[in-house]
């Protein structure tokens, strides 16, 4: 397989975990007063009270000095909001191969705007292994998350994932308690 079909591969089944994801926590929250969007159903309004948190960012950079001029809007894959008023951002992510930097950059942003940011994965291991390390014995992703995430919640989902990757829990919690989470952080 080439790298081009491999890469889009990836990016469909990233799609279906983040598609998972978002009809779970909506299964989860409609009925209880909260919306939940995935970044291309996002209303004009919610998508502006997002950007705007950002903005500021962008006025500290010289963006013409290196030649790109363009604001990025962020790693916004799932929003749960409760009228147009941005919650929780849920970054989707099927394995952390060098990606949990992106999530962890993202909620250092939106933190001082008081919006949680969480990561859900299916934790497809390395090796056979948690990408997670065990909560007596971290690994750096576990400690990174641990000081900059909201949470960081996994489903060993069988569609996602090997049989064989073992997930142990502690501070990385079940994909079920993250809606329990956001009731509690916002009842």
């Amino acid at each position: 397989m080439g790298e081009a079909e491999r890469q889009r591969r990836v990016r469909e089944e990233g799609d279906l975990w983040e598609a998972y994801v978002a009809q779970y926590l909506k299964g989860c929250l409609i009925d209880r007063g909260y919306d939940v969007y995935r970044e291309g159903e996002l209303p004009p309004e919610l998508r502006q009270r997002l950007f705007l948190q950002i903005a500021p960012i962008w006025d500290e950079v010289d963006l013409v000095a290196i030649g790109d001029e363009g604001a990025i809007f962020g790693d916004v894959d799932i929003v749960v909001a409760r009228r147009v008023i941005p919650l929780v951002i849920v970054s989707c992510k099927l394995s952390l191969h060098n990606r949990l930097t992106e999530t962890l950059f993202w909620s250092m942003v939106y933190r001082p705007k008081n919006i949680r940011v969480v990561l859900a994965t299916p934790d497809k291991g390395q090796d056979g292994r948690s990408e997670w390390g065990r909560p007596d014995r971290p690994n750096k992703n576990r400690q990174l998350a641990r000081r900059f995430l909201a949470g960081v919640y996994v489903e060993n989902h069988r569609d996602f994932c090997p049989p064989t990757v073992e997930t142990y829990f502690g501070d990385i919690k079940p994909l079920s308690q993250l809606p329990e989470d956001i009731l509690r952080w916002y009842p």
